[in-house]
């Protein structure tokens, strides 16, 4: 069976299997226009492969295991601070106050 095809204004004569294959890429081609898809090919330059640009999320569960952990392990010991040093935590890594900053506040140097 002879397949024809039209292609850039030119009429192809294409065997049944060069037809499907032309048809499942125009169809590919319809989708992603249709789905607003971009080709990270598209993103190619001299310097850059495309897929080099998007970033890898991809979680590293070895490293979210262990950040578990330790956020458990701080907790904990945070419970075992007294007053004064749990405000001292508090205002240092939770609040960003700089050192001389504290200093200046609480009239306590290092």
């Amino acid at each position: 069976m002879i397949w024809f095809s039209l292609s850039h204004n030119q009429l192809l004569v294409l065997d049944q299997k060069e037809y499907r294959e032309k048809r499942c890429q125009k169809y590919i081609r319809e989708e992603a226009i249709l789905h607003e898809e971009v080709s990270c090919h598209a993103l190619d330059t001299d310097e850059l492969n495309g897929e080099e640009t998007i970033p890898d999320t991809v979680v590293d569960v070895e490293e979210q295991a262990i950040q578990s952990v330790m956020v458990e392990y701080l907790h904990k010991v945070l419970t075992l601070l007294s007053e004064d040093d749990c405000w001292l935590v508090d205002k240092l890594y939770f609040q960003g106050i700089s050192q001389s900053d504290l200093e200046k506040e609480s009239g306590i140097s290092q």
